[in-house]
């Protein structure tokens, strides 16, 4: 059995993906020129940089989960 999320993408057609993409691009690049910097905070600015790295907080547990105990510990400590 698949899981869900696969069975739900090959239901639907090409077309509602790449239409959904589009219109997902298009609100992020509105969004992006209404941004006002100056009202910007020092956690935005780090949010920002973290996700022009491609880091979240999923991808941080899974990093953190990964290796030895003493390994998790160090990497913890030093976030």
């Amino acid at each position: 059995m698949q899981p869900f999320h696969q069975y739900f993408l090959t239901t639907l057609s090409r077309s509602t993906i790449v239409i959904t993409v589009t219109v997902s691009q298009a609100l992020k690049q509105d969004l992006a020129q209404s941004r006002d910097e100056t009202k910007e905070t020092a956690m935005d600015k780090i949010h920002r940089e973290n996700v022009r790295q491609g880091r979240d907080k999923y991808k941080t547990l899974r990093e953190i989960r990964k290796g030895n105990t003493k390994r998790r510990v160090d990497q913890f400590e030093n976030m």
